[in-house]
């Protein structure tokens, strides 16, 4: 008997946690909280209540790297890493964005800002340049095309070394 229980057991990761904001405007309620590895594979995901709470179901062999969320209204935004072994979370909402010595945001992934760009609001930059963005959006390299809805809670930089908005 004791084999036979043994062989139906799961290799499943249940992972709780809950969303916190003190921004009057960014929803955490009913939106979706997705883990994913470090080769940027979803490997589960989940939706949370009113309050925040959420609740997912990982294999144990997948091992998760970051976590983001998303919902309606709003492009998917990196959370935070996954502090590996950790079956409760509590995660603040938005990430708070810090600056380097230079006055260029960090990554919060990589802690680095070298491959941090700032994403503009709107079709690409190439085809909506006019004779205002020649001015003020004159290099491709530090920016990056958002999509034409953005609202407050849509993520504001762009790392190209992690490929996460934050």
């Amino acid at each position: 008997m004791f084999f036979f229980l043994l062989s139906f057991q799961t290799n499943n990761k249940v992972i709780r946690g809950k969303l916190i904001t003190h921004h009057p405007k960014y929803r955490i309620a009913h939106v979706q909280v997705r883990f994913y590895n470090q080769q940027h594979f979803l490997v589960g995901q989940s939706y949370t209540d009113e309050q925040g709470h959420f609740l997912c179901c990982i294999k144990n062999e997948s091992k998760v790297g970051y976590i983001c969320y998303k919902g309606i209204g709003f492009a998917e935004t990196y959370l935070s890493s996954y502090p590996t072994g950790e079956n409760l979370l509590i995660i603040s909402v938005p990430v708070p964005l810090k600056i380097d010595s230079l006055g260029k945001t960090i990554c919060p992934m990589c802690l680095r800002s070298d491959e941090t760009k700032r994403i503009i609001p709107g079709e690409s930059i190439r085809t909506v340049r006019s004779s205002f963005f020649k001015r003020s959006i004159s290099d491709d390299s530090v920016y990056y095309s958002g999509t034409c809805v953005f609202t407050e809670q849509d993520p504001l930089y762009y790392c190209e070394r992690d490929a996460i908005k934050f």
